[in-house]
């Protein structure tokens, strides 16, 4: 830790010897999922302030602290994180001023899923909406090229300022996510063979505990981040269920994605339950993980629930 305390003043002494006096530097505590944390450098300029620039980019230092141990040249870690800071100034500004209107950024509204119970910290001051033992968070999209999405999440603070409530936050946000991060649907054991590997943690487990061969299948959208919100995409579900003519239990493998079992199969809810449990303990990262609870998409109902 001292190691990483030494690299972190180090960058941050030399910015503020690149940038001079109108700038100030400093380390600031980030909030990941599940009350885990990273340390991130944040960049103010006086003319930011005078611009009333309210949004800087918050740049995670865990990163360049691996490249920093692989070898990467200090003074070129500067560099990046000055032309990180400063492509991010840009884009908020941006983002400021299309925050005048209302309707300039209703299409860059999207949500996310977390569990409620382990991101309390993080949930107060923002608005969100709960869903069974999860919580829906908002997102402010600023650019997405396929290889690097660049993000924030909405605050209370931030909804005041845009004119939004919960409710509204929460209309836009269902309209938009599906269009801006597409559902991605495989078959699990076609993934295995695209890896050259035989069978999944889960695979391997529920068949174990069920006896025979139970088809699986992932859920995701088409980046892989946070592709667990798909999930309430209420009209893929209903449509995926129709094409199984079954309702769908649900077991949450991290934030990123799901697995998806036909109800039909006859799978014990309980044992599922006890195998979610048993992988986010042995194989999940804690920041990854979504929930030991497994759920059920009712076709009936057209809903999601704890599955009991």
């Amino acid at each position: 830790m001292n190691d990483y305390n030494n690299f972190l003043d180090e960058v941050v002494h030399g910015i503020e010897e690149r940038l001079g006096d109108r700038y100030k530097v400093r380390v600031e505590r980030i909030l990941r999922n599940n009350a885990c944390e990273y340390q991130s450098i944040i960049i103010n300029g006086q003319d930011d302030i005078i611009n009333d620039c309210k949004v800087s980019p918050a740049i995670h230092m865990d990163f360049w602290y691996d490249m920093y141990n692989d070898g990467m040249d200090i003074e070129n870690i500067i560099s990046e994180i000055i032309e990180i800071y400063e492509v991010g100034k840009n884009e908020a500004k941006g983002v400021e001023q299309l925050a005048e209107a209302k309707n300039n950024v209703a299409s860059h509204i999207y949500f996310r899923v977390v569990n409620a119970a382990q991101n309390v910290e993080l949930l107060t001051g923002s608005p969100h909406v709960r869903i069974e033992d999860l919580a829906v968070t908002f997102h402010y999209m600023c650019s997405n090229d396929g290889t690097m999405l660049q993000s924030f999440r909405i605050t209370d603070s931030i909804a005041s300022d845009w004119g939004l409530d919960r409710d509204e936050l929460y209309d836009f946000a269902v309209k938009n996510t599906p269009v801006l991060f597409p559902e991605k649907f495989m078959a699990l054991k076609s993934i295995l063979l695209n890896m050259n590997k035989g069978e999944s943690i889960f695979e391997e487990e529920v068949e174990s505990v069920s006896g025979i061969d139970i088809p699986m299948y992932v859920l995701t959208n088409e980046t892989g981040f946070n592709g667990a919100s798909v999930i309430l995409y209420s009209s893929y579900m209903r449509k995926l269920a129709e094409r199984f003519e079954c309702s769908l239990y649900i077991l949450p493998s991290s934030i990123h994605e799901v697995i998806l079992i036909p109800a039909s199969c006859g799978v014990d809810c309980g044992k599922l339950r006890e195998l979610v449990e048993d992988v986010n303990v042995k194989h999940v990262d804690a920041a990854e993980r979504l929930s030991d609870n497994v759920y059920i998409y009712s076709l009936d109902e057209d809903s999601i629930h704890i599955a009991e």
